[in-house]
């Protein structure tokens, strides 16, 4: 994952939450997310949704960086905090190992994680990071099982994209919900599309494709609510950190 190469968290500003925004910071954050993504994926991509499978890594395994705020033996006491850590802009995702983890975010290389891990340890002493893998057997995809995990991959990627710049006050609120509807609709398309090349279900599809539509419920659950940048940020994180569970369980079924 290359996409957070350029990005450094700056938490301090992320709490003050104080930059303000111009046209012109608008236009080059879309451009330069969508020639990113142009270039990753070149002539097999359109706006969010992608195809072809040229972009496919050669590992067995995707890796995310989840950082958690705390842990708790209890989950009514991990649901509890969850609420706090939103009401403070983090996803609040509760995240259970063992333990119950409250989850502020998520990233795509190590070294990111641990740059807002050591800035966010004042407020959360207790803050750790977790490893997190998507594992599948490589030998065993087939063409359309490597073009779903690109599709699934530049999803969650486009996710943490619009959640920066929401962040950073780069975009608003309306121009991140439509570019959240966007990612949405081109979702739903590549589902059908995923469908269509079966003529019948075996289980292991069929799993596949209710984890899919789980998978792009979370982000049709925000779209059509009115909220303010402050609530729709966290709402995005969880979002997409929701996505990466999924993505988990949809590979477990190749």
């Amino acid at each position: 994952m290359s996409i957070s190469k350029n990005y450094s968290f700056d938490y301090e500003k992320f709490k003050k939450n104080h930059k303000k925004h111009s046209k012109l910071s608008i236009f080059l954050t879309y451009f330069v997310v969508f020639l990113t993504i142009l270039l990753s994926v070149g002539a097999f991509s359109y706006i969010f949704y992608f195809k072809g499978i040229g972009t496919f890594k050669k590992t067995n395994n995707l890796t995310y960086y989840l950082l958690s705020s705390s842990m708790h033996a209890d989950y009514d006491k991990a649901l509890s905090y969850s609420s706090e850590i939103q009401n403070r802009g983090g996803a609040g995702y509760i995240y259970k190992y063992g333990q119950y983890y409250v989850i502020l975010n998520a990233y795509f290389s190590k070294t990111d994680a641990e740059k807002v891990l050591n800035k966010t340890k004042k407020d959360y002493p207790a803050s750790k990071i977790i490893i997190y893998k998507i594992e599948f057997n490589k030998s065993r995809l087939n063409d359309i099982n490597k073009n779903l995990i690109n599709v699934i991959t530049k999803n969650i990627e486009t996710s943490y994209n619009i959640v920066l710049s929401l962040d950073t006050n780069e975009i608003t609120t309306k121009q991140a919900t439509n570019m959240l509807r966007t990612l949405n609709s081109n979702m739903k398309s590549s589902i059908e599309e995923y469908k269509s090349h079966f003529t019948s279900y075996s289980s292991d599809t069929q799993k596949i494709i209710e984890n899919l539509l789980t998978f792009n419920e979370y982000d049709s659950n925000i779209i059509n609510t009115q909220i303010s940048s402050i609530e729709l940020s966290p709402l995005i994180k969880y979002s997409y950190i929701a996505k990466i569970i999924y993505f988990n369980k949809i590979c477990s079924y190749f």
